[in-house]
């Protein structure tokens, strides 16, 4: 009888041209939702960046395939370990990502996510999900965020309106000049976020990205 093969090894951060931090991501066809919504048209996913362009060049899938190893077959309270270490030795702007690709796997994933961010007080982490039914089950269970942890639900299709009765911080994608609360301007600043970090800010109940 043999033991299954257990694959730890170190994860590997990225860092998008737009972000003013380092991110955490995976592949984006591993999205337990996202992957679904891409085939419908009209929601946030259909034509996603992470799916097209770069994303496709065997650099860019590589490190994201590779974490999605980690993820779904080794063990998440190791995996938490390294991340604490990985962010801990090189993050330096006091921000950090998670999934500018890719999404939470599991319940266990999210709360190691939620580990992570409550041993790194000093960073302020933000991580939009698709996972509607996840937050709503984490949330009955009396599941808590660290402060300087920003979840928020992205809406599924283009131009719905934010809806905050499963969780407190949303956001949405929508045709230009139509934006729900707090717009995201990177589209005005090169396509960067420069010095904004609203979406990290848990005091904007909504962020809103015009579709491109």
């Amino acid at each position: 009888m043999t033991t299954p093969q257990v694959i730890q090894f170190m994860p590997k951060l990225s860092k998008a041209s737009k972000m003013p931090c380092e991110s955490f991501s995976l592949p984006a066809q591993a999205c337990k939702t996202g992957a679904k919504l891409a085939k419908v048209k009209g929601s946030v996913c259909n034509g996603c960046y992470a799916l097209k362009g770069s994303y496709h060049y065997p650099n860019v899938k590589a490190p994201r395939a590779h974490n999605l190893d980690i993820i779904t077959k080794g063990d998440l309270n190791v995996w938490a370990g390294d991340m604490i270490r990985q962010i801990t030795s090189t993050n330096q702007s006091g921000f950090f990502r998670w999934f500018d690709s890719g999404d939470v796997q599991s319940m266990e994933h999210l709360k190691a996510i939620v580990f992570i961010a409550a041993c790194l007080p000093n960073i302020k982490f933000w991580m939009p999900t698709k996972e509607k039914a996840l937050l709503a089950k984490y949330k009955r269970e009396g599941g808590q965020t660290p402060d300087n942890l920003t979840i928020r639900l992205s809406m599924a299709m283009i131009d719905q309106a934010p809806n905050n009765s499963v969780w407190p911080l949303t956001s949405t994608v929508h045709q230009k000049n139509q934006a729900f609360g707090t717009e995201c301007e990177a589209y005005k600043q090169g396509g960067k976020c420069l010095t904004c970090r609203k979406c990290w800010d848990n005091s904007i109940a909504n962020i809103s990205y015009p579709k491109h």
